[in-house]
């Protein structure tokens, strides 16, 4: 080899060195940047996670949000260092003259600026909201419709703009890859439950009369007689237009009574159980079904038959729900009544303290009106009180909802669907039939017991190594009202069904899951139902079965059930035993679980065979 090529190769080989040691001290210098930035990102993931994990919590109120705030704005500081930090990086700038590391490079710029730009608009809808919520600007009776259509823009504007950041991963490679598929995972969540929030908005828009006047039936429910909710004891109507409200005084159902049955076809189920009750002609059996949907329209009907007005919907409202508004709008007085109706004491008040204060003679007509007149006090307290907060009457609103205490029916099929998407349609096949279990203590006596009587429900769900589920439930039912005590109205007897005082005739009403086997049950309300009649006397208690098989429950490993309260005063306990013998269970929840129904609640146990 000549003496030139020699100096060539070694000029070349040291070039190489050189240029090896310098991409390895580049490396070096790049990785800091990448893992100073890659803390930095994750401390911003976090607090934005923080936000998502408390759910409503976090806006509830004015602490809340500006919490959320202040962790939102430190995830925008954090976001900001770690995008400083890349674009500034001259290490990483030159490794990123190689085409494959500059897609790297460019992939985690990417994703830095993109949770950047997502933290600030989470940002800014939460300073919106708490703007919204601080004007308290549910005042006279007038609903902020500019500022809720300021509101339904910004989630509406938020969705498109995150929906441009869901970009394939294609060429990212190792933990920026499995970052930028967890955040288009994170970014097609929020865009789904932004876009939801805007029809909702939407909706409610058009509901308050945004759209048109509206008008609509309100219901008041008692929970001293239950059926599946309330039984209806109070009719008034609230009509919207453009954002103000007005209403009627409230009266009894014993003024709204109707000369025949109204021409609303009952369910073939719906009729073989409930059928004898006349739902279609009785206010007091409209309610017997879970199906809200049939009980709104019933309702309508009724009272365009009893009145000749045609409403546009339902809004059902029962004493826990009542105490939910009262909450908001603070004590109210009531004519009649002594003292003010408050939060705390309505439940008492309504459904016990009336019934024995009141002679018998006096309560269809006296303490109807009572009930009536606390109904009317809380919407005037809302119509003209001032200092609404609107966002806490959104909150405790769609809480009652949860619990089935407050529940709308609308006769447009479209909103109508939405209120059982978001919760406020009350039925109870809305989600994972299939899985649902829905169980309600009904009273077949004109007794107003239900406030002394406290269901209590075990489940034991038996998995066989095939995956069926057999499923035994105990229904105790506890009568806690006073033994030996006087005929009288709250305490019966009806004579009828009823014949001592405390005396509890009633039916479980046991809802199974929709493709479940219960023996004799029939399809109704989306689910299999079957009826149990019962007696409990005074201080004592029951205890009654039902046997319900799933098929193929188990599926891809997780067995999941879900359960549907009944709307009653104080919810009702349940257990869960999970027995499981040829299956190992992993993880939460345990065997074991025990929990109030104040709201629908859904458990996965994740199982592997043995």
């Amino acid at each position: 080899m000549s003496l030139k090529r020699k100096t060539l190769l070694k000029w070349c080989l040291l070039v190489g060195i050189v240029i090896i040691a310098f991409l390895g001290i580049a490396s070096i210098f790049a990785w800091k940047v990448l893992k100073s930035s890659e803390a930095d990102l994750i401390n911003a993931k976090s607090n934005l996670t923080s936000i998502e994990s408390q759910g409503p919590s976090s806006i509830n109120t004015h602490k809340s949000r500006l919490q959320s705030e202040q962790n939102i704005n430190t995830a925008i500081e954090d976001s900001q260092n770690a995008l400083n930090s890349l674009q500034s990086s001259l290490a990483l700038s030159m490794l990123g003259t190689i085409p494959y590391l500059n897609t790297e490079r460019q992939g985690i710029i990417s994703l830095a600026q993109d949770t950047n730009s997502a933290s600030k608009l989470a940002l800014g809808l939460v300073v919106n909201l708490d703007q919204l919520a601080e004007s308290k600007s549910l005042s006279g009776g007038r609903i902020p419709l500019n500022s809720l259509l300021g509101l339904e823009n910004s989630t509406k504007n938020a969705a498109l703009i995150l929906q441009k950041m869901d970009q394939p991963e294609s060429g990212l490679f190792g933990p920026v890859g499995a970052e930028k598929v967890k955040f288009n995972s994170d970014i097609a969540k929020a865009v789904t439950r932004l876009n939801s929030a805007t029809l909702s908005l939407n909706v409610a828009r058009s509901f308050v009369g945004g759209s048109g006047k509206r008008t609509y039936l309100v219901v008041g429910l008692n929970n001293a007689e239950m059926r599946d909710e309330g039984m209806p004891l109070s009719v008034a109507t609230v009509t919207f237009s453009n954002g103000t409200f007005t209403t009627t005084q409230a009266s009894s159902i014993q003024d709204m009574e109707l000369h025949a049955p109204v021409n609303v076809a009952i369910p073939e189920g719906t009729q073989k159980v409930f059928g004898e009750l006349d739902p279609t002609y009785l206010w007091q059996s409209v309610g017997a079904t879970a199906n809200f949907q049939w009980t709104g329209a019933t309702m309508i009907a009724m009272d365009k038959q009893a009145t000749g007005q045609q409403v546009d919907g339902v809004i059902a409202i029962d004493v826990p729900a009542l105490q939910d508004l009262l909450s908001v709008t603070g004590p109210v007085n009531v004519p009649g009544l002594s003292t003010p109706l408050t939060s705390s004491n309505a439940g008492t008040l309504l459904l016990h303290d009336l019934y024995t204060s009141l002679p018998a003679s006096s309560q269809q007509i006296t303490r109807h009106e009572l009930v009536a007149a606390a109904a009317d006090a809380v919407l005037a307290r809302l119509k003209h009180g001032s200092g609404i907060n609107l966002i806490q009457l959104g909150q405790e609103l769609f809480n009652a909802a949860a619990g089935r205490h407050f529940i709308l029916y609308s006769s447009n099929s479209f909103e109508e669907g939405l209120f059982i998407k978001d919760g406020f349609g009350g039925v109870v096949d809305s989600s994972n039939p299939s899985r649902t279990f829905h169980i309600a203590v009904e009273n077949a006596t004109a007794t107003k017991l239900d406030y002394f009587i406290q269901p209590k429900i075990t489940m034991n769900v038996n998995l066989t190594k095939y995956g069926n589920a057999i499923i035994d439930t105990s229904i105790t039912v506890t009568n806690s009202a006073p033994i030996g005590a006087k005929p009288s109205y709250q305490l019966g007897p009806d004579n009828i069904n009823s014949t001592k005082p405390g005396e509890y005739v009633g039916r479980v009403e046991f809802w199974g899951p929709q493709n479940s086997e219960q023996f004799n049950s029939v399809s109704e309300s989306g689910l299999r139902l079957n009826e149990i009649p019962f007696i409990v006397e005074p201080g004592n208690q029951t205890t009654l079965h039902m046997q319900t098989i799933i098929p193929d429950a188990i599926r891809n490993g997780t067995l999941t059930l879900r359960f549907v309260p009944q709307p009653r005063l104080n919810p009702v306990e349940y257990t869960i035993n999970i027995n499981a013998p040829d299956w190992k269970l992993k993880g939460t929840p345990q065997s074991q679980i025990n929990f109030t129904l104040d709201q629908s609640q859904s458990f996965a146990w994740n199982l592997a065979s043995k």
